[in-house]
């Protein structure tokens, strides 16, 4: 989530240098309702990608209790499938 926001504050920084030009003045309409929609943008972004990382979680966990107990000891110290899998081993959960 965190790589979200700074990929969206990059954006922002690199559109906003265009967005307040000086035909525009002095009430900035134009650049006004760009940077709202930015705004709005980058609310819904927010929101779909915590519901994404819920979702992912879920899964990861369903998968997760149809392993028997043996089976997820044996994962969970599967140390060459951890340096290689990440985030997507079940064992992982999404921050949100």
């Amino acid at each position: 989530m965190l790589a979200t926001n700074s990929v969206l504050s990059i954006v922002g920084v690199v559109i906003s240098t265009q967005v307040y030009q000086r035909k525009d003045e002095p009430y900035y309409y134009t650049g006004n309702k760009i940077t709202i929609t930015i705004a709005v943008v980058t609310c819904m972004v927010f929101v779909a990608q915590r519901f994404y990382l819920k979702r992912l979680n879920e899964r990861k966990d369903a998968r997760w209790r149809e392993m028997t107990v043996g089976d997820q000891l044996a994962y969970r110290y599967d140390k060459e499938a951890r340096g290689m899998e990440g985030n997507k081993r079940l064992d992982f959960r999404f921050q949100y």
